[in-house]
């Protein structure tokens, strides 16, 4: 009776390990994948206003020069330019990052242009 009892016993404790080692790789694999869709949305932030492509939607000019000091502060002024890119008006705008570093963000400005004239 005790050999049946400790083989139970037992064989509990190792499924409980296996079961455990098993969470632990589902676990773990999700973790993962939640740090590779982190990773990918950041770059995909990182991306935005880059490019036509990417340009960012906005109401108005002020919107703009808010999201330039939100994600770059330290960015100085240089120029503005309208530029219509298939049939489709942007404002790009221009900043230093650096001394040797220039950056441009792309803003889509359908919303209202060229609904202001």
């Amino acid at each position: 009776m005790k050999k049946i009892f400790f083989a139970w016993v037992l064989s509990a404790i190792l499924s409980t390990g296996i079961a455990c080692s098993s969470h632990k790789t589902a676990s773990s694999a999700s973790a993962q994948k939640a740090k590779v869709e982190k990773k990918e949305k950041a770059q995909k932030t990182s991306e935005k206003g880059k490019s036509f492509e990417t340009a960012i939607k906005v109401n108005d000019v002020p919107e703009e020069y808010a999201y330039v000091r939100k994600v770059c502060p330290t960015c100085r002024f240089v120029s503005q330019s309208l530029v219509k890119h298939n049939n489709k008006y942007y404002d790009v705008l221009t900043f230093k990052k650096s001394a040797l570093k220039t950056v441009k963000f792309y803003f889509d400005i359908s919303s209202f242009y060229p609904g202001l004239f």
